[in-house]
């Protein structure tokens, strides 16, 4: 946990200290604004991800094997500039067969919130985001099935290569993700990791 806040007050002063400043190129000389998405003074407005995604879980409060979750995350950001964002983030990821017991399905569903803070070049752009909110697990037997909801937090970040105006591609995306199944956060909790591919819609241009 105390790494989990760490990681997370690095993020919010990250994105505090960011604020006001001018959006400009990461590792390159920023163009002018009609040259490219990554330009100063023009970047989308909405940046809509869909992809695949991974879900390594530890088991800490719960059996021990079925640590390996199949599934998807679909996210929305607004940016109000070209640094900072916010963002709105799904995911779900499951595993059928779960712990090698035939018929025991397992699932998982995260829904989180948080500032994104991007660094912009013309062809790339690499960010780091901190999302807050709850995930709900359920696992099914036999027409049998339990659910619960409790808290999460997602601390990560990637890199999005624009393939056209309107298409980047997600490269890589790696998330501490980290969930209070069981005790909650003052007891057993369970740290995570999430990795997603996929593609981001870039939809509108800001100056």
């Amino acid at each position: 946990m105390h790494k989990a806040a760490l990681l997370s007050a690095l993020v919010f002063f990250a994105v505090l200290s960011a604020h006001g400043q001018t959006s400009k190129g990461v590792g390159v000389k920023a163009q002018p604004a009609a040259r490219g998405v990554g330009s100063r003074g023009n970047f989308p407005r909405f940046e809509i991800l869909e992809a695949y995604s991974y879900l390594n879980v530890d088991t800490a409060g719960h059996p021990t094997n079925g640590r390996n979750f199949n599934g998807w995350e679909s996210s929305a950001t607004y940016n109000p500039n070209g640094r900072i964002g916010i963002e709105l983030d799904f995911s779900a990821h499951d595993q059928f067969n779960c712990g090698g017991v035939t018929g025991l399905t397992c699932k998982q569903l995260s829904f989180l919130a948080g500032p994104k803070l991007a660094f912009r070049s013309r062809k790339a752009t690499v960010f780091t985001h901190g999302l807050f909110g709850g995930d709900h697990v359920s696992s099914g037997f036999l027409g049998l099935s339990r659910a619960a909801v409790d808290s999460a937090l997602a601390v990560g970040g990637g890199i999005d290569y624009a393939a056209t105006r309107l298409l980047s591609i997600r490269i890589a995306q790696v998330d501490y993700f980290l969930t209070a199944h069981a005790n909650g956060l003052s007891g057993i909790h369970q740290n995570n990791v999430r990795v997603s591919v996929g593609v981001v819609f870039t939809l509108g241009k800001g100056r």
